[in-house]
């Protein structure tokens, strides 16, 4: 599998899950220039509703083999709002690499994430905000 599945995978899940990106697909995946399909980035807010979006982040490499895909770093926040709600990152800079933000951008002890399941939270976290607000 090289990037360009994958990243036809991604889409294939956002469109399943009513996540379509704000400005359209056009600008969302990109492949790292000279790197044949082996080193890409996924970019872009994905529309909740008005005022709510998920930023999603992905940085991935094709494995040595071609037949897995592997995150190198992730970042999924959800903004309602003007305000960011939560958010959970991979990103081997920070200790740990694995952890999310909470309401102020505290960092809040969590594992990794699938975009799926991200996807998931952020549905849950939006309406949980709705039935505060």
């Amino acid at each position: 599998m090289d990037i360009w599945d994958y990243f036809e995978q991604r889409r294939r899940k956002c469109e399943e899950r009513s996540l379509v990106p704000m400005g359209g697909w056009a600008d969302v995946f990109s492949e790292h220039e000279g790197s044949a399909g082996k080193v890409g980035l996924m970019l872009g807010r994905f529309m909740l509703r008005e005022g709510a979006y998920l930023k999603i982040m992905e940085r991935v490499v094709a494995g040595g083999s071609g037949s897995d895909i592997h995150r190198l770093t992730y970042a999924y926040f959800l903004s309602v709002d003007g305000r960011e709600i939560w958010g959970r990152e991979r990103d081997p800079t920070h200790e740990p690499a694995e952890h999310g933000h909470g309401r102020d951008h505290e960092h809040v002890p969590v594992g990794r994430i699938t975009l799926q399941d991200a996807i998931k939270e952020a549905w849950e976290a939006l309406d949980e905000y709705d039935r505060e607000t």
